[in-house]
């Protein structure tokens, strides 16, 4: 079938870091973690660094990179549903 991906997210008083678990149904699965830098959230693991950074418009940015070669595997913008969705 498609492509379908979902994730948790939640912050740790502890660590003061923001983790997100994610999985796919390709088997696909990241444990990254980190905290907001000049005004956009990072979190990553040794391989990916994900970005997520509001846009004026209320959309929401979101890249993936591979850190060891900078390559952006995804480069994507959510915004919020409407009624007319």
């Amino acid at each position: 079938g498609p492509y379908k991906g979902t994730s948790l997210n939640a912050y740790n008083p502890q660590t003061k870091q923001w983790a997100q678990f994610y999985m796919d149904n390709q088997g696909l699965t990241l444990e990254i973690k980190g905290n907001f830098m000049d005004g956009k959230m990072v979190l990553e693991d040794k391989i990916n660094r994900i970005t997520w950074e509001a846009l004026e418009d209320g959309r929401v940015r979101q890249t993936w990179y591979v850190i060891a070669t900078g390559q952006v595997v995804f480069d994507g913008e959510y915004r919020k549903r409407t009624s007319d969705d």
